[in-house]
């Protein structure tokens, strides 16, 4: 009884720097898929093959995605609410901002079209797709339903959704993660057996065969899942109260810094050296990361206090904003970055390491406004996902959220 008040002593009510490492993992995606220009990658070569590790940022996102879904599930169960409520907030969360974005990249598409029959914009490659691709109706309805990575066998999974938007096949497979766990809710006290059995077949699976991920399966969750499971492992940890503040005593930080130190340097090593981590590796390590971070998530916090000047306020404000946008930054980043390129470069034809910071900040700024006006709207509740758990026993009174605008 000692150990459990203990723990929920030690066991923090926010993960504030959640946020902006989510908003970190869209801008890396972001910098993987944009065409830097060769005086870019000349003068800064090993930042450039830093950015180049961006497709990295994939399993962070899952890692990320575990955890606030854990806790989302936990939540569900904690307030009796049905599987399908949990399922209809998740669906609400990706869809409508997800189809808006379609529309986007279509107009976006058709505007560069246009101006560039009067000589307005430069040619980049891939913007110029037809306004609407050559799908028929099947091929929509799969498109629109995140479907269309298991019921097409047109090519790599990624492609399956390439003439709208390579990078919705991650958001198919973050569907189905929301739908088995939402029909694991439904099995109720074997919740938790289902969760273990499928990260035991998916790591399985990962023994067996490495490259998982490349083969056919790879239009299922199976292949990611145990990418996944880091997440859901991160949360309960931390739902056990197994912070660094609880194992590590008074060096916490100290301990925590230097792992966190060791963890960015291996990865610094990675890119110097061309080296692709495998993507289970790199999901623990995301995973163990995240939990270094936690004894530093107060500090964080107080950063953003009104009490602050704004300019103390300034960048850990920036860094959480991103984090809120991340999912509009991840949708849209590419289009809105050659729309902006071909703009750009019929005013500057020479390309540079400027015009290349120009293009990146612009793409940023564009897709936060786009998040105010077409994902903000969506979010069902301003609650942050990124609150730790409620406590588990039922005579507890569940601890009241704050409301803040908002990831997975």
């Amino acid at each position: 009884m000692g150990l459990a008040v203990a723990n929920q002593a030690k066991r923090p009510n926010r993960f504030y720097l959640l946020d902006p490492i989510r908003g970190l993992a869209a801008i890396w995606v972001f910098l993987f898929h944009y065409q830097f220009s060769k005086p870019f990658q000349s003068t800064l070569p090993t930042i450039h093959s830093f950015f180049k590790l961006g497709d990295m940022a994939v399993p962070l996102f899952f890692v990320i995605s575990g955890y606030c879904i854990a806790l989302a599930a936990e939540r569900t169960k904690e307030r009796l609410k049905s599987p399908w409520q949990f399922l209809r907030s998740r669906m609400r969360r990706i869809y409508p901002t997800f189809w808006l974005s379609v529309g986007i990249i279509f107009i976006l598409r058709c505007v560069a079209i246009a101006l560039r029959k009067d000589g307005l914009t430069a040619k980049v490659p891939g913007l110029y797709y037809p306004c609407l691709p050559s799908y028929d109706a099947v091929d929509w309805l799969g498109v629109l339903t995140l479907t269309r990575g298991v019921t097409s066998d047109q090519g790599a999974w990624w492609e399956r959704f390439g003439q709208v938007n390579g990078a919705y096949w991650t958001l198919a497979i973050e569907m189905q993660f929301y739908i088995t766990v939402g029909i694991l809710l439904m099995l109720r006290r074997f919740y938790l057996v289902g969760l273990v059995a499928i990260s035991a077949l998916s790591l399985l699976a990962w023994l067996h065969n490495p490259s998982f991920v490349m083969t056919a399966a790879a239009g299922t969750f199976l292949p990611y899942w145990s990418w996944f499971s880091c997440g859901l492992l991160l949360w309960y940890i931390h739902n056990l109260g197994w912070t660094a503040q609880q194992l590590l005593g008074s060096w916490d930080k100290r301990i925590c810094l230097a792992m966190l130190a060791s963890i960015s340097s291996t990865l610094l090593y990675f890119s110097y050296s061309s080296i692709t981590p495998d993507q289970l590796v790199f999901s623990l390590l995301s995973a163990l990361f995240l939990w270094c971070l936690q004894p530093f998530d107060a500090w964080f916090s107080k950063l953003q206090s009104p009490s602050k000047s704004w300019t103390m306020r300034l960048l850990p404000g920036m860094a959480t904003a991103l984090g809120t946008a991340s999912y509009s930054i991840y949708l849209l980043h590419n289009e809105v970055s050659m729309f902006l390129s071909s703009v750009l470069l019929k005013q500057i034809p020479i390309r540079g390491i400027l015009l290349d910071s120009i293009i990146l900040a612009g793409t940023i700024s564009v897709c936060y406004l786009l998040f105010l006006k077409i994902e903000k709207p969506f979010i069902t509740t301003q609650t942050s996902p990124v609150i730790l758990p409620l406590e588990s026993k039922p005579k507890v009174r569940p601890m009241t959220f704050e409301r803040k605008s908002a990831a997975a």
